[in-house]
């Protein structure tokens, strides 16, 4: 299993509901690139259920993040070509590193 580590700061959050009333929250956290001269990337990460909920609320914009969780790829087939889609899975481990340390596993 490979595991990575992700920091940035927390642009954007939102928390919405399934039909089933379970928690979604999505957050989107900038990355700074390995290269001074490459764009900032954004990142978006889903949190389910309580952990969701949680994170929703002990979470701010502005605030700086370490997402950890695991990257794979997955090849996508089209009739002319086979890509390689990065997919991650980075709603493992979320925590803030600004004053108050918040961690939220799931």
């Amino acid at each position: 299993m490979n595991t990575c580590a992700f920091q940035g700061i927390l642009l954007e959050k939102s928390l919405r509901y399934t039909q089933e009333r379970r928690a979604i929250a999505e957050f989107v956290v900038e990355i700074n690139p390995l290269r001074e001269e490459d764009p900032k990337e954004n990142l978006k990460a889903i949190y389910w259920g309580e952990n969701g909920e949680k994170a929703h609320n002990a979470l701010q914009a502005g605030d700086q993040l370490i997402l950890q969780g695991q990257l794979r790829i997955n090849k996508v087939t089209h009739k002319t070509a086979t890509r390689n889609m990065w997919s991650s899975r980075l709603a493992l481990s979320l925590i803030r590193s600004t004053d108050s340390t918040v961690q939220i596993n799931q």
